[in-house]
């Protein structure tokens, strides 16, 4: 190219945005004379913590970005897919069903209490209610053969 005026250096400003695409130039500008300015996506753009597979950035299964509370990029990976390039997870996850295996184990235990509880209760309720008609026969023996004995006592008076 032509010679910029008065020895003054070409300069080139490259912005590059993160994107699962190799590259893609948006924009090129020559803001002043011999400065220029070129905008592109690519993913060469992206944290270099998250890995380019053959299917692209985070194996065309997430996106990338950085997570400022860990200090670190990585992949955030869509629903069915894990691991540090978005691989796809088998379906039949061992992790959900032994939590699906405890959360019946608890079910199962915490029914068979409540059988326990329910027939203690019940037994409970059964003693009282025999505890009760033992006192109530025992009071009417017990005043039946007292009132006896009174009247009795009053015969005997006159």
């Amino acid at each position: 190219g032509d010679k910029c005026p008065k020895n003054v250096l070409r300069s080139a400003t490259i912005d590059v945005y993160c994107k699962n695409v190799e590259s893609v130039i948006l924009s090129v500008n020559e803001p002043s004379y011999c400065q220029y300015h070129l905008s592109m996506e690519s993913f060469y753009g992206c944290p270099a913590g998250c890995p380019i597979t053959e299917n692209g950035l985070c194996n065309s299964h997430g996106h990338c970005s950085f997570d400022d509370v860990n200090r670190q990029s990585y992949c955030y990976c869509n629903t069915g897919y894990g691991g540090v390039d978005c691989s796809p997870t088998s379906s039949k996850s061992t992790k959900t069903y032994a939590g699906l295996s405890a959360q019946v184990g608890l079910m199962i235990t915490l029914l068979i209490i409540t059988l326990l509880l329910l027939g203690v209760i019940g037994y409970m309720v059964y003693r009282i209610t025999e505890d009760r008609k033992a006192q109530a026969l025992l009071y009417e023996q017990t005043s039946t053969s007292s009132s006896h004995g009174i009247e009795l006592s009053s015969h005997d008076f006159h």
